[in-house]
């Protein structure tokens, strides 16, 4: 089993809250991020699922890791910063700070 460090959960964490609390991400913004992942290098391709993994995340292959269910959150972001000129929040959105706040205060129990 491959390293997870504590910032790939965090981000992870984020990620999946985002698309709970938010819903997926427009549809704009997401063939931007399929796109901006298909043209680079770090794309490994499966034949098993609609667009494939990313190899620079370290998420390793699994379903919610898959790029046509990673792209949709709106947290999720690109290791390689190939997302960040795309929809990208201003600001530190309330929600967020409260999540953190509780996964920090349940680790710390």
């Amino acid at each position: 089993m491959a390293f997870v460090r504590p910032s790939q959960v965090r981000s992870y964490a984020k990620a999946e809250v985002s698309l709970a609390v938010r819903g997926s991400v427009d549809a704009e913004t997401l063939a931007a991020r399929l796109s901006a992942c298909a043209s680079g290098p770090h794309l490994q391709r499966d034949a098993k699922v609609a667009v494939g993994y990313c190899g620079a995340c370290g998420c390793g292959k699994n379903a919610r890791s898959e790029l046509s269910v990673k792209a949709t959150m709106p947290a999720a972001r690109c290791p390689k910063h190939r997302w960040s000129m795309i929809a990208r929040p201003t600001k530190r959105e309330g929600w967020v700070a409260k999540v953190v706040g509780a996964l920090r205060r349940f680790k710390n129990q």
